[in-house]
């Protein structure tokens, strides 16, 4: 059995949604958005992996909210406790949660969206990438920029020399 545990993340709170294989939803309520509440999500899970004999995977999923969802990911990436579990942590896409969402006749609210999004993953149609392949895109990125702003850097020394040299 699985638990898939949906959260929706916002600057303040964090609601959540933990859901097993068959749709049962274990638990759902919603935390601040610091290491207190995401501790409080951690011992849900270990609670619920503690009860079962049969638990196999922890998958734990938020959209990418700007900066919100970086401090609970790496909370979560950075638990010993869910390290010795099977566990998946996932940034997804808001635009493929936001269409699975679409498909249901249900008001937008952050309980409501913490619960496709644990269904969503429950489905399993999410692209996990390790921590350290995200790690190493995040770096690559952020590298590319660098080089970018380098390369500007250089143009606009290259465009003041210029004029500096004819005038």
């Amino acid at each position: 059995m699985n638990l898939n545990v949906g959260i929706d993340v916002a600057k303040a709170k964090l609601d959540y949604c933990g859901m097993d294989s068959a749709k049962h939803i274990i638990f759902q309520d919603e935390v601040v958005n610091a290491p207190a509440g995401t501790e409080k999500i951690i011992k849900l899970i270990l609670d619920w992996a503690d009860s079962r004999d049969d638990a196999e995977k922890v998958v734990i999923g938020m959209e990418a909210t700007s900066v919100y969802n970086i401090h609970p990911t790496l909370y979560f990436e950075q638990s010993s406790a869910l390290q010795a579990l099977d566990t998946e942590i996932v940034t997804l896409n808001p635009k493929m949660t936001h269409r699975y969402s679409q498909l249901f006749d249900d008001d937008k609210t952050d309980t409501l969206d913490a619960f496709h999004i644990a269904d969503f993953l429950r489905m399993g149609r999410y692209q996990y990438r390790s921590p350290a392949t995200r790690n190493t895109l995040l770096y690559s990125d952020s590298l590319a920029n660098g080089i970018s702003s380098l390369a500007r850097l250089q143009t606009a020394r290259t465009i003041s020399s210029t004029i500096c040299t004819s005038g």
